[in-house]
C-alpha cells in the first residue's frame, strides 16, 4: 500500500512540473511521460481540476498549464492514534470479522480474519 501511495504522489509531483512547466506535450506525450494509459492521465487531471488546480490546455504550446501561478504540495504523515481513537477503529474491525464469521461466505472471506 504504501509504495502505491509513494508512487501515486510521484506521479502528480512529477504532472504538477511538467504543468507549471508548460511542458507536458500533447494528452499522447504527457501520458507516455507519466508511464500511464491517456484514460488514466484524463483521470488524474479530473481529480486536479477537483482540487482546485486551475487546468487549461494551449493546442499552440502544445502543454497543459495553470491559469494561475501555483504548485501542488502533497504531504504525507504517520500520526500515532491515542488509546480510545485506537479502541474505536479495532472496535469496527472486531464488528466485520464477526459479520464474517457468522455469515454464509466465511469460507471466502476467512482469509480477512487472520
Amino acid at each position: 500500500m504504501t509504495n502505491l501511495l509513494v508512487k501515486y504522489t510521484d506521479r502528480l509531483k512529477f504532472a504538477d512540473r511538467l504543468i507549471r512547466q508548460k511542458a507536458t506535450g500533447s494528452p499522447k506525450v504527457f501520458a507516455r511521460q507519466l508511464n500511464i494509459s491517456e484514460s488514466h492521465l484524463y483521470n488524474i487531471l479530473d481529480e486536479l481540476r477537483l482540487l482546485g488546480m486551475p487546468l487549461a490546455y494551449d493546442k499552440t504550446l502544445p502543454s497543459y498549464y495553470y491559469s494561475k501561478p501555483l504548485q501542488l504540495r502533497i504531504e504525507v504523515s504517520v500520526v500515532p492514534l491515542s488509546e480510545p481513537e485506537s479502541r474505536e477503529i479495532e472496535g469496527g474491525l472486531r464488528l466485520i470479522l464477526n459479520l464474517v464469521k457468522y455469515s454464509s461466505i466465511n469460507k471466502d472471506i476467512s482469509i480477512f480474519a487472520t
